[in-house]
C-alpha cells in the first residue's frame, strides 16, 4: 500500500556508479569506508561517456575515412577536456596562492609522475591521468579513424583496443615496478579508458557476453599485482554497467544521487579543504558528517560554476553602471 504513494523513477546505473564512486573516494580519504577503486571506475566512465555522448557530437563516425574531419573531431573533443582542465587549474593555482606555494607539477597536471606525495599532496593525480589519458587516447582514436575506419567495426576496434593495452599496461607492470608511483601514469591505466568504451558499445547479448569475458581477464590482478582491491570495484562497476541499464528508485533518492553525481569533480577537488575548515570548528566530528559537509561544498560549487557566465556578465554590467 506504501509503494503506492511513493513516486519513482529510473536512474541510470553509471550515474548511481559515479556518485558511488567519488562517495568511497571521500570517504575513504576520510578514514570513514574502506572502499578503494572509485577513480579506477570513474576512468572507466570516461570511456563509457565519451562514445555515449561525445563521439555523436562529431562527424567522425562516417562511412568514409577520407571525410573524417581532424579540426571538427578535435573542437569536439578538446572543448569537452576544456571543461575539465579549466576548473582544475584555476582551482589549483588559487590553492597555491592561498597557501603561499607552488608546484609547477600541479599547474603542469603532470604531478603523477613526481610521486604521490609530491607538494604534500596538494595535487589531482586522478583528473591529471585522466586527461593524459584523454590526450594519449586522441591519438589512438584519429589513427584508427583514418586507417581502421571506426564506422565499420566500432566495436572491434574499442575491443582490440582494451586487449592491446591491458596486455601493454600488464607487460610494463611487470618489467618495471612502479609502485612507488602507484601505477598512476597513462599507459598503465588506459584500458579502463577502452574498457568503458568497450561496454558502451556492447548492444547485443553477443557482444555483452564476449566483453564479459574480455573484461574479466583483469581479474589475473589479483594474483598478480598489489592494489588489486580496486580491480574488484572496477570489475564489479563495469560488469554492472554492462548488463543493467536502470534502476527503479524512489525520486527522491534519485535526484539526490544525481545531484551529488554530477557535482563529483568540485567535490573531489574540495574535499580535503573541506575537512580542513570544518576541523578548525570541530576537530573531534565524526567523519560522516564531514563527508556530508564536502558533499554540500562540492554541490554548492558546483552550481557557482555553471553560472560563472552570469556572474560574468552580471559583474560587467555592475561595473559600467558603478563607473
Amino acid at each position: 500500500m506504501l509503494n503506492s504513494y511513493i513516486k519513482t523513477s529510473k536512474l541510470d546505473l553509471s550515474i548511481a556508479f559515479r556518485f558511488i564512486s567519488i562517495f568511497a573516494i571521500v570517504a575513504g580519504h576520510f578514514n570513514f569506508i574502506h572502499m578503494p577503486g572509485g577513480a579506477y571506475y570513474l576512468i572507466f566512465l570516461s570511456g563509457f561517456n565519451f562514445i555515449l555522448f561525445t563521439v555523436p557530437k562529431s562527424n567522425c563516425l562516417v562511412d568514409n575515412s577520407s571525410t573524417f574531419s581532424p579540426s571538427e573531431f578535435y573542437s569536439v573533443y578538446f572543448s569537452f577536456l576544456f571543461k575539465i582542465l579549466l576548473p582544475t587549474v584555476i582551482y589549483t593555482i588559487f590553492l597555491y596562492l592561498v597557501l603561499g606555494e607552488f608546484h609547477i607539477g600541479g599547474i603542469l597536471m603532470i604531478s603523477n609522475f613526481y610521486g604521490p606525495m609530491y607538494a604534500s599532496g596538494l595535487s589531482f593525480w586522478f583528473i591529471e591521468v585522466l586527461v593524459q589519458i584523454y590526450l594519449l587516447f586522441a591519438v589512438i582514436f584519429y589513427a584508427n579513424v583514418k586507417y581502421f575506419n571506426f564506422k565499420k567495426a566500432p566495436y572491434i576496434s574499442m575491443l582490440l583496443g582494451f586487449v592491446l593495452t591491458y596486455f601493454i599496461s600488464f607487460v610494463c607492470r611487470i618489467l618495471w615496478d612502479t609502485s612507488a608511483w602507484l601505477d598512476r601514469f597513462p599507459h598503465l591505466m588506459i584500458y579502463m579508458f577502452f574498457g568503458g568504451a568497450l561496454v558502451a558499445l556492447s548492444v547485443t547479448k553477443k557482444q555483452k557476453l564476449i566483453s564479459s569475458l574480455i573484461i574479466s581477464v583483469i581479474l589475473i590482478e589479483l594474483i598478480s599485482f598489489p592494489w588489486n582491491d580496486r580491480i574488484i570495484f572496477l570489475y564489479i562497476g563495469a560488469m554492472s554497467t554492462l548488463w543493467v541499464k536502470y534502476l527503479t528508485i524512489p525520486n527522491v533518492i534519485n535526484k539526490v544521487i544525481t545531484l551529488c553525481a554530477m557535482s563529483s569533480l568540485f567535490v573531489y577537488l574540495t574535499h580535503f579543504q573541506s575537512l580542513s575548515l570544518i576541523k578548525k570548528f570541530n576537530s573531534d566530528i565524526h567523519p560522516a558528517y564531514v563527508l556530508i559537509f564536502a558533499f554540500f561544498v562540492g554541490i554548492a560549487l558546483t552550481r557557482l560554476w555553471k553560472q560563472k557566465y552570469k556572474l560574468v556578465n552580471f559583474s560587467k554590467k555592475l561595473l559600467i553602471e558603478r563607473f
